[in-house]
């Protein structure tokens, strides 16, 4: 390809490139966002990390992808758009960091790693770089373990196991040898190993899905059948090492995972075998893997920078190659070397603030002889994030392979996803040709910015240079304590910063505004990096400080907007105690102390006890934030109580004074209510003894009184009384009428503090009343009420005759008895009223009285006729008489019955007693007018009329 420049070559590869990666990203790959449908906009916070692609040749083009460590431990491909991490910074800025990302999520199949198609990025607030993960600081042993993993369908092995664990030796090219040369020995790989082969469970096409690499699987599944044979806490890194081609690319960063027990961030690269089969592309992706970005020269490319491992690892192999381990790397250049902290502040140079023209010496970057310079670094204009670097690069050590010697110059923009581009002015794609090569006589200038670096001469290990600045304000610096969002600060703090290079001066500002402006005066600190100040009041303070020299002014952490904010704390504030107040009575025994809140208080801690003291005889128990506390299980008696507010800065006791103790007093209510007896006997009369209570109580010594209370089962309360302890009958209870009552009691003791329960009573079934009368008689509880009652003794000889037709002097007898109670006795009769009825007629006293009470005129022609039987007729005359006395007169008849018409004698009567519901007549619509009555009949008639109970 002779008379083709390099500048065509690359456009072509380019080219190349770009028609891959329009085939990658169309399946969905990095940063490539596909036609998939993604869900609402959702917001994750957690770790940022970066993972970078490199494939075989420049035509690839390099991968970046990058990805999130969620807070719950899930980890989230973010197809994220260059824009926008450049304006929260860059990646470097992002890497480690905790950051709030908002993004729809994409769909993805189960198990695939989750993917959010980003809409922003931002660093959360106060957040600081993971160790180990940031490019910060690699210094130290940090050992590396190669996975040896087989696909599932791919059986091939393509080098044994002494290549990989020969592969880290401390003799050159090993890696161990290799990083401690390019770390100046600050870092190691010593204590590498390998192991494998290993099967993986699935085949390559699971892992490898759309021609995209899925990170987590192959990870997972390759450290995963390694873990028995394999300790991972005895490594920082791990290099996967798979027996096929992957997506195309070897990649170098890392991942969190939790192995061996541990879960952390480890570095890690996935290698395909184009990857370990050259030694450069494993110095390369360990670099990605210690967080190295790529370098480039200046022309948009990737792999151009000859200078620097993690650019251009292939063009000059010819000069470095071992017949093992193939391509050998080269050095990377000094900004990453300044990265990772292996060149020390006195090893940098930065151009005075006051600007000029200054000489030094700079020493080689490989294999340095001299404590000469390693690098310079000067800053572009005002910028925090621009500047150049100058080194020297000579061809020796692992260095033998750059294209020749001379001082190199980067332009380093750190927002870049690649930061550092060679300053190659020629422009023709070749970084390592004269261009790009400063030499002796020869001057790199930046008249924009008013730079200028000069090659004066050659030493033997380096070059003397000359470099011209302009001045420049003080060097950016960040505010250091209180940390941004600190709580809990003292009245008397002390604010400080770092030192910034240049500055003469320093001014500090603080208020109680958040407006990023000084609502006061800026005051002068001097030289100090620092300031007390003194007697704050509780509240939020924002802060800032300034550098200042002749040139201008900076602003700590970069801005002028860029205030910090403190919380000042100061003893917690006057409080006071709320309830039980003080000398509250009659509370049970569980009891809720509440107070205010104190301005101030981190936490709360009350006490009580039963001592008089204003002392507490117990312990504090602390209740964090809460303003109550609850107590159970309390005795009966006065307890005294008391609260504290806390903070780091002491105690204050509520009321004003530490012996403002409150006092309450306790009762306990009863627990449990016994009744010794729940049977009622039948047929007794009111007054008999059912049973008596007894209480349970945690109080010893306690009284109680007991009573009927309304409440459930309280629904025969009426039913019974209570003297003393003792429950008792209010009326006579008859089993047949019902056989079981239900009471609702109250125990209360000498405190007012009570307990309620309801008892079920139950009657006992006493035996038959009369012989002749069982108690599955139709009448049988009729006739025992009707006894009952003390309105009849029966028949005689124990029997009631309950179907012997009743006569008219017996019904006299019964009727005023019911009418009157069992204890009524009528007056002597006279034997004048009815010329049958003499005076020594055994019922002649009764029957005189139903004619003087106008119930009975008699039978006719001055008789009563008193052995002539009742029939239903007359009974209903006899009862609505007795019933309503003789002035009443029912109304008139409406034909209720069938055989009683309305013209009938007692029609009025006869439906006068059946509208009161004493009786539905004999059956089929009839009454039965002339029909006798029965004893037992008689029993319904009077039991019904009069309510006997």
């Amino acid at each position: 390809m002779k008379g083709i420049s390099q500048v065509a070559i690359r456009m072509v590869l380019r080219m190349l490139g770009l028609v891959l990666l329009v085939a990658y990203t169309s399946f969905g790959g990095a940063n490539g966002v596909g036609a998939r449908e993604a869900t609402p906009n959702q917001s994750f916070h957690g770790q940022f990390f970066i993972v970078r692609g490199d494939g075989p040749d420049p035509q690839y083009g390099a991968q970046v992808r990058y990805f999130l460590h969620t807070e719950d431990g899930r980890i989230i491909y973010l197809e994220l758009k260059e824009e926008l991490i450049q304006a929260a910074g860059g990646a470097l800025a992002l890497d480690g960091r905790q950051v709030v990302v908002n993004g729809s999520a994409l769909p993805t199949r189960a198990g695939e790693t989750e993917q959010l198609l980003v809409a922003s990025i931002t660093a959360a607030e106060g957040s600081v770089a993971v160790e180990g993960q940031n490019p910060l600081m690699v210094t130290g042993s940090h050992p590396w373990i190669s996975i040896m993993c087989k696909f599932r369908d791919v059986s091939d092995e393509p080098r044994d196991l002494a290549y990989f664990q020969e592969m880290y030796s401390s003799a050159w090219p090993g890696l161990d040898h290799y990083w401690r040369e390019v770390s100046f020995d600050i870092a190691n790989v010593m204590g590498s190993g390998a192991a494998g082969w290993y099967t993986l469970p699935q085949p390559r096409s699971y892992y490898i899905v759309n021609n995209t690499l899925d990170f987590e699987r192959a990870a997972s599944d390759c450290t995963g059948v390694a873990d028995a044979d394999v300790n991972f806490t005895n490594y920082d890194g791990i290099n996967l090492m798979f027996n096929a081609n992957l997506d195309g690319y070897a990649w170098g960063g890392g991942l969190y995972m939790t192995l061996d027990g541990v879960t952390k961030y480890w570095h890690m690269t996935w290698e395909p075998p184009w990857g370990y089969s050259n030694i450069t592309v494993m110095s390369h992706e360990m670099g990605h893997g210690f967080g190295l970005p790529h370098s480039s020269g200046a022309y948009g490319e990737t792999y151009d920078n000859r200078w620097d491992v993690m650019s251009d690892t292939w063009t000059d192999c010819a000069n470095s190659t071992d017949a093992v381990y193939g391509c050998i790397g080269q050095h990377t250049i000094s900004y990453h070397k300044d990265m990772l902290g292996w060149v020390t502040l006195a090893e940098r140079y930065i151009p005075p603030a006051s600007g000029g023209t200054n000489t030094i010496t700079l020493e080689q970057l490989a294999l340095p002889q001299t404590n000469n310079y390693k690098m310079a670094r000067i800053p572009i204009g005002a910028s925090i994030t621009r500047f150049y670097t100058v080194e020297v690069r000579r061809k020796v050590g692992y260095d033998v392979k750059l294209p020749g010697q001379a001082v190199i110059i980067h332009e380093v923009d750190t927002t870049h996803a690649r930061p550092a581009n060679v300053v190659d002015p020629d422009n023709n794609g070749d970084t390592g040709d004269a261009g790009a090569m400063w030499t002796v006589g020869e001057t790199f200038t930046d008249a924009a910015n008013g730079i200028s670096v000069s090659v004066l001469s050659s030493t033997d290990t380096g070059f003397q240079v000359s470099i011209t600045s302009p001045g420049r304000a003080p060097s950016v610096f960040n505010k250091t304590s209180p940390s941004n969002g600190s709580l809990t600060q003292s009245p008397n703090p002390t604010l400080s910063w770092d030192a910034s290079n240049g500055a003469i001066s320093y001014e500090y500002c603080y208020d109680t505004v958040n407006d990023n402006l000084c609502s006061g005066t800026w005051t002068g600190a001097g030289t100090s990096t620092s300031v007390a100040l003194s007697n704050l009041a509780t509240g939020n303070y924002y802060w800032q400080v300034r550098a200042k020299n002749p040139i201008g002014t900076t602003y700590a952490n970069g801005s002028s907007s860029a205030w910090w904010w403190f919380f000042v704390l100061n003893q917690p504030a006057a409080f006071n105690k709320t309830s039980p107040s003080h000398g509250t009575g009659g509370l049970t025994s569980a009891v809720t102390l509440a107070w205010n809140a104190s301005a101030g208080a981190t936490s709360y801690s009350y006490c009580y006890d039963a001592s008089d003291d204003n002392a507490c005889a117990g312990t504090w128990v602390n209740v964090g934030t809460h303003t109550s506390a609850s107590l159970s299980s309390l005795n009966s008696g006065a307890y005294y109580w008391q609260v504290r507010a806390d903070n780091s800065l002491g105690a204050t006791y509520a009321n004003g004074n530490s012996a403002a103790w409150w006092q309450f007093t306790v009762f306990n209510p009863p627990t449990a209510l016994h009744l010794s007896s729940q049977t009622a006997p039948e047929n007794q009369p009111a007054g008999a003894a059912i049973g008596t209570f007894s209480s349970v109580d945690a109080d010893s010594g306690e009284t109680f009184t007991y009573s009927l209370v309304p409440g459930g089962g309280s629904d025969d309360n009426s039913a019974f009384a209570i003297t003393g302890n003792l429950l008792q009958t209010a009326q006579t209870f008859n089993y047949l009428t019902k056989n079981s009552y239900s009471v609702r009691v109250r125990t209360m003791d000498s405190g007012g503090a009570y307990f309620e329960q309801s008892f079920s009573i139950a009657v006992v079934d006493a035996p038959p009343i009369f012989a002749d009368v069982p108690a599955e008689h139709w009448a049988a509880s009729f006739i025992e009420r009707l006894s009952n009652a003390g309105v009849t003794g029966g028949c005689g000889s124990g029997n009631f005759c309950p179907n012997k037709q009743i006569s008219r002097a017996e019904m006299a007898v019964l009727l005023l008895t019911a009418r009157h109670g069992a204890a009524y006795s009528p007056p002597d009769a006279t034997g004048t009223v009815f010329a049958d009825v003499p005076v020594n007629h055994w019922a002649a006293r009764w029957i005189e009285q139903l004619f003087n009470e106008g119930i009975s005129g008699g039978c006719g022609g001055g008789n009563f006729c008193p052995n002539q039987f009742v029939n239903r007729a007359q009974m209903s005359v006899f009862l609505v008489t007795a019933m309503h006395g003789t002035s009443f007169t029912p109304p008139a008849p409406v034909g209720l019955f069938a055989d009683v018409p309305s013209g009938h004698w007692a029609a009025s009567w006869i439906e006068q007693i059946a509208n009161e519901n004493i009786t539905g007549g004999c059956g089929g619509g009839n009454f039965c007018p002339g029909q006798e009555v029965t004893r037992a009949q008689m029993a319904i008639f009077l039991v019904t009329a009069f309510d006997l109970p």
